[in-house]
C-alpha cells in the first residue's frame, strides 16, 4: 500500500471559458468559493468504486485561518494498479449521488455550480505520489438581470428550459439525459425593493449541439 495525495486544485472559471484566449489564461486556485470538494476512485477496468467518496466541506475549516484559504489535500492509501481518480468542486448543501461514472446527480434536482476533473492513472513505483490538477466547469449557467425593482409580492422565479439536464457523466462532461429541466428560486427579502438584481440557473449540457428555449415564471404567494 502507497500513500497517494491530491493538492493544490485549481479551477477553469466562466470568465476563461467565455473568452477566445481560455487556454492561454492562468486558472485560478480552487478556495473557499466552493463549498465542497470530493474525491473518489475508481478500478480503471471495471469502473467499480474503491474506496468511498471523501468530501471535504468549506463549512467545516474556519475562515479566518490561514489553511482556508484553499482545501486541504486529500491523502488515500492503495496498493498499486489501475484507476480512474475523480474530483468533483460544486456549491450548494445538497447531496452529490455518485452512482457511476456514467451518471452523478444532486438531491431535489439540483444542479449546483460544477467543476470537474478525472483522468485515468497508474500507481506503481514510478509514480508521483502528490498529484496536482486542474478542474474544468462543466456546467451552463443561465442569468437573468432584474432591472427593475423586486416588487413585495414575489415569492419565486420559475426556470423551464425545452433541453438539458440534471444528471452528469464524468467521462464525457456532458448529460446523458437532455430532458430540460424546471427549477424556482425563493426570492430571499434582502432581494426586495432592489434593482438589478441577477437570478441564475444551472443546467449540464448534452454533448451534442441543441436549442434550448427557457420560459420564466414569476410567483407569488398564492401561485403554485
Amino acid at each position: 500500500m502507497v500513500t497517494f495525495s491530491v493538492s493544490n486544485y485549481r479551477q477553469v472559471s466562466f470568465d476563461d471559458l467565455s473568452s477566445l484566449a481560455a487556454s492561454s489564461r492562468a486558472t485560478e486556485t480552487i478556495s473557499m468559493t466552493l463549498a465542497n470538494l470530493s474525491l473518489t476512485i475508481f478500478d480503471a477496468e471495471t469502473n467499480e468504486r474503491v474506496i468511498p467518496t471523501i468530501l471535504h466541506k468549506s463549512t467545516d475549516y474556519d475562515s479566518d485561518a490561514e489553511t482556508a484559504k484553499t482545501f486541504p489535500q486529500f491523502s488515500v492509501s492503495l496498493p498499486y494498479g489501475h484507476y480512474r481518480i475523480l474530483v468533483l468542486g460544486y456549491n450548494g448543501s445538497r447531496e452529490c449521488n455518485i452512482a457511476s461514472l456514467n451518471h452523478i446527480s444532486w438531491t431535489d434536482d439540483y444542479v449546483p455550480n460544477t467543476f470537474l476533473y478525472q483522468e485515468e492513472f497508474t500507481l506503481n513505483e514510478n509514480t508521483n505520489l502528490n498529484k496536482e490538477i486542474t478542474l474544468k466547469h462543466v456546467v451552463s449557467a443561465f442569468r437573468m438581470t432584474a432591472e427593475d425593482a423586486i416588487p413585495a409580492e414575489l415569492k419565486k422565479m420559475r426556470f423551464i428550459s425545452t433541453a438539458g439536464g440534471i444528471v452528469l457523466d464524468a467521462m464525457t462532461g456532458f448529460t446523458p439525459q437532455s430532458t430540460g429541466r424546471t427549477s424556482e428560486i425563493v426570492v430571499p427579502d434582502s432581494y426586495l425593493g432592489k434593482e438589478g438584481v441577477d437570478f441564475t440557473v444551472y443546467l449540464f449540457l448534452p454533448e451534442e449541439q441543441v436549442t434550448s428555449n427557457y420560459t420564466v415564471q414569476v410567483l407569488g404567494s398564492g401561485d403554485a
